[in-house]
């Protein structure tokens, strides 16, 4: 599912440094990305000056009723202060963002790819940010549709170990496996979520919080992300 968020959001920052875009354009792209893949949630293009229009932050999202099209610049959505706008920028590199509630935007849980888009005819500078975003519950739907036997199950973490998929939703985004461990007094729970956090891979003793069962769990890194998968 990242893979394919990333080679949507890589494409068309590509495609905006080729071709010099007006909102039409740029409109017609980001809804044709939402049509042809329910993975991506929401894609934007955030681009200095495209032709034909003011400040203009084309966004198109998968509504209840179908693709939704609105202007992110226009909505009194600041997007100019969101990670995912502002990171990009500075790092001059693509980036995850941390999973947090769109308001305003596409009014999800969700976690974005955020692509800087540069300007050959001047230096190389960053002129523009092109997103894809990953819906949480999409991520949950895909993870409890794997077929893992009686009493196993996955769970993912943020790059700070909150939880991003927990077959207890309840739990996502508003615990991290470091908060339930001190809770829970569980210092191997604590040692699982530093060494997930901190990139590594392997397999732990663990006693589970979801059916309190003792078993294993086996994890490694999402490459890419900064998020590491669990399975229990």
């Amino acid at each position: 599912l990242s893979r394919k968020i990333e080679t949507a959001a890589k494409g068309l920052a590509a495609a905006a440094e080729q071709l010099p875009l007006s909102g039409e354009q740029a409109y017609s792209l980001t809804e044709g990305v939402i049509r042809h893949n329910e993975d991506i949630f929401g894609v934007a293009m955030a681009m200095e000056g495209l032709a034909g229009q003011g400040q203009s932050v084309p966004y198109a999202y998968q509504g209840p009723k179908g693709v939704v099209k609105t202007d992110l610049a226009q909505a009194g959505y600041p997007y100019q202060t969101r990670d995912w706008y502002v990171l990009p920028r500075q790092l001059k590199q693509p980036v995850w963002s941390e999973p947090y509630y769109d308001e305003g935007g596409g009014n999800v849980l969700m976690a974005t790819y955020a692509v800087p888009v540069f300007s050959r005819a001047r230096g190389g500078e960053v002129t523009g940010v092109v997103t894809a975003d990953m819906s949480l519950d999409r991520l949950s739907g895909l993870l409890e549709a794997l077929d893992l036997g009686d009493g196993n199950y996955p769970f993912v973490l943020s790059a700070q170990g909150r939880y991003i998929a927990h077959p207890n939703p309840e739990m996502v985004m508003k615990e991290s496996i470091f908060s339930v461990a001190g809770l829970r007094g569980d210092t191997y729970m604590e040692k699982l979520g530093k060494s997930m956090t901190g990139g590594g891979s392997g397999y732990i003793p663990y006693q589970s919080e979801v059916n309190g069962k003792s078993g294993w769990v086996v994890y490694r890194p999402v490459p890419g992300t900064g998020w590491s998968v669990g399975i229990f």
